[in-house]
C-alpha cells in the first residue's frame, strides 16, 4: 500500500474505534447517527480494500511474468548441472547420473548431425524433437531425485 492508503486505514480504523466507543457509552451520539456512521465507515473501508485489491492485481496485469528463453544448448548445460548436483546432494546413484550423461550426449549428438544437415542451423522441426527429447532428460531427472525423496 501507498502512504495515503496506509493513512486512510489508520484513519478509519481510528474513527471505528470512536464509533464503537460511542456505542458503548451511548453518551457521544444518538444509536441512529453512530450507526449511520458506521455503515458509512463500513462503506468507505470496503472500497479502500476494493481499491488497494484492484491497485495490487492491475499492476501484475500490466507486468506479466515471462518465460526465460533458453537455447537448446543453454538447456543442455542446465540439465548437466542438475545432473551434477543431484548426484553431488546423493539424490541421484553414480550409475542413474552416468546413464542420464548418456542419454544427454546421446541427444547432443542427434544435435550434431541436424545442424550439419541444416548448414550449421536447427529446424525448427528438429528445435522441437530437440526440446522433446531434452524434457525427457529433464522429467527422468526429477523422477529420480524425487524417488530419493518418498524412500
Amino acid at each position: 500500500m501507498n502512504e495515503n492508503e496506509n493513512e486512510m486505514c489508520t484513519w478509519i480504523v481510528k474513527e471505528r474505534k470512536d464509533i464503537v466507543k460511542a456505542m458503548r457509552t451511548k453518551s457521544m451520539f444518538s444509536y441512529s447517527s453512530v450507526s449511520k456512521s458506521a455503515s458509512l465507515l463500513s462503506f468507505l473501508l470496503t472500497l479502500s480494500l476494493f481499491g488497494a485489491g484492484l491497485a495490487i492485481s492491475s499492476v501484475s496485469f500490466c507486468a506479466p511474468v515471462q518465460a526465460k528463453k533458453m537455447t537448446v544448448y543453454d538447456r543442455q548445460v542446465a540439465l548437466k548441472k542438475e545432473i551434477d548436483a543431484g548426484e553431488k546432494s546423493k539424490e541421484l546413484t553414480l550409475k542413474e547420473a552416468s546413464k542420464l550423461r548418456e542419454k544427454l550426449e546421446s541427444i547432443n549428438e542427434k544435435k550434431e548431425k541436424m545442424l550439419a544437415k541444416n548448414g550449421g542451423k536447427l529446424s525448427y522441426k528438429d528445435e522441437e524433437k530437440m526440446e522433446k527429447w531434452l524434457n525427457g532428460v529433464s522429467i527422468d531427472i526429477q523422477k529420480k531425485r524425487l524417488a530419493k525423496r518418498v524412500r
